[in-house]
């Protein structure tokens, strides 16, 4: 995931290029992160999703609080602790 998110840059450096992610959880294609850092940025979650066609992760959205809000269907959402 913390690849999926280097390889969109306009996430990773709007996100402080956070060191590593914790907190992983994955549902249906779906996925949230919390972002870890080297200093003293906010941490903030993000919601990936999983692009089958290329097989690889894309970040959807970040932030502090309602991010997977017009990202995740809500069956899915419940399932992912970031998203409750």
């Amino acid at each position: 995931m913390l690849s999926a998110l280097r390889d969109s840059p306009d996430f990773y450096h709007g996100e402080a290029r956070p060191a590593a992610l914790r907190d992983v959880a994955c549902a249906s294609g779906y996925a949230t992160a919390g972002t870890v850092y080297d200093e003293a940025p906010q941490p903030s979650q993000i919601v990936f999703g999983f692009d089958a066609a290329n097989s690889h992760w894309r970040p959807l959205n970040v932030g502090s609080g309602d991010i997977c809000e017009g990202f995740v269907p809500s069956d899915v959402a419940r399932k992912l602790p970031a998203c409750g």
